[in-house]
């Protein structure tokens, strides 16, 4: 990786992390450039202004999803597993917290980006969840009695809006662990084998 690209990144990770922290509007470009190690006048070298940081800040959880999806064509032979652990990985890189807990704020405060997001968000891990359902059908992961539509439909359904369940969200888990319970579930089930005679 590039030095440009390290400090680009380097300043979106803090953004990101302070944006969650402190929320969108308590953050300023000097927080951002002093909590990334840098200073203002390098940050705006790469991002044109509070707006563009934001951007880029909210779909820097996007690439995780996309990584993978590139990842599904290039290497059509790996196991599912990896795939899903692939993405726990990339979740568990990006900064703590719940980014989905601003989504409001950017709403609120950056009507297109918001709406660039969820597009986005829609189109990519739809796409994802969709060829990861066909794989586990390939290799013997879904069993054939499911009904493919319902299973693909839940699917979505738990994995694009898990981060913004209240109810999860109450249990106090990080990211990580929540993605990490919910595939747990999803590859294994949650109802031990019948046993014999039972």
């Amino acid at each position: 990786m590039s030095d440009e690209i390290q400090t680009q990144e380097k300043i979106v990770f803090a953004a990101l992390e302070l944006f969650i922290a402190h929320g969108i509007k308590k953050t300023s470009v000097d927080e951002i450039a002093q909590h990334a190690g840098l200073t203002r006048v390098t940050v705006y070298r790469y991002y044109a202004d509070k707006r563009d940081l934001v951007r880029a800040a909210f779909l820097l959880s996007e690439r995780v999803f996309e990584q993978t999806r590139r990842d599904l064509d290039q290497y059509p032979e790996r196991r599912l597993e990896e795939f899903f652990d692939q993405i726990g990985r990339g979740l568990a890189a990006l900064p703590p917290g719940n980014p989905a807990a601003r989504l409001e704020e950017l709403r609120q405060l950056y009507p297109d980006i918001y709406a660039e997001y969820q597009q986005r968000r829609l189109a990519v891990e739809g796409d994802l969840f969709a060829r990861l359902l066909r794989l586990a059908e390939r290799t013997g992961w879904l069993r054939p009695e499911i009904n493919r539509a319902v299973a693909e439909a839940l699917f979505w359904q738990i994995l694009t809006h898990l981060f913004e369940n209240p109810r999860l969200r109450a249990l106090g888990l990080s990211d990580v662990e929540l993605y990490t319970a919910v595939k747990d579930i999803l590859l294994y089930g949650i109802a031990t084998p019948k046993p014999p005679g039972g």
